[in-house]
Parts: C-alpha cells; sequence; structure tokens
C-alpha cells in the first residue's frame, strides 16, 4: 500500500512592526493587533534562523493513497 503522510517539524516566525505609543506594554499590544489582523497577511513573515532545528519532525497521521 502507499501512504500519503506530512511529516511537520515545529518552526516559529517573525515580523516587525514600527507603532507609536506611550508605554512598551502599549506598544507591545499594538503590535500584536497588527501582525494579528487578517490572519497574518498583512505583515511580512520571515523564518527564524535554524527555527526548525529545535524540535524532532513528527507526523499527523497517514492516509491511503
Amino acid at each position: 500500500m502507499k501512504f500519503s503522510v506530512i511529516v511537520t517539524r515545529d518552526c516559529t516566525e517573525s515580523t516587525t512592526v514600527e507603532v507609536s505609543a506611550k508605554s512598551s506594554s502599549e506598544a507591545e499590544a499594538k503590535a500584536l493587533n497588527i501582525a494579528c489582523a487578517n490572519d497574518g497577511n498583512d505583515v511580512e513573515w520571515t523564518v527564524d534562523d535554524n527555527s526548525g532545528d529545535q524540535s524532532d519532525p513528527y507526523t499527523n497521521g497517514a492516509d491511503p493513497i
């Protein structure tokens, strides 16, 4: 039998957002709102260096094909 198996490894992505705020906590909240808006499609995300090396790959099941 043949199977289609998705193999995943955790990785992180980052983006930089510039905001005006009265405090660092307000700046963080505003940045998160911007980054999360529109499912994160309004900012440019970059995969962090070696972030995939921090976890072992794992599978999410196998589907017969």
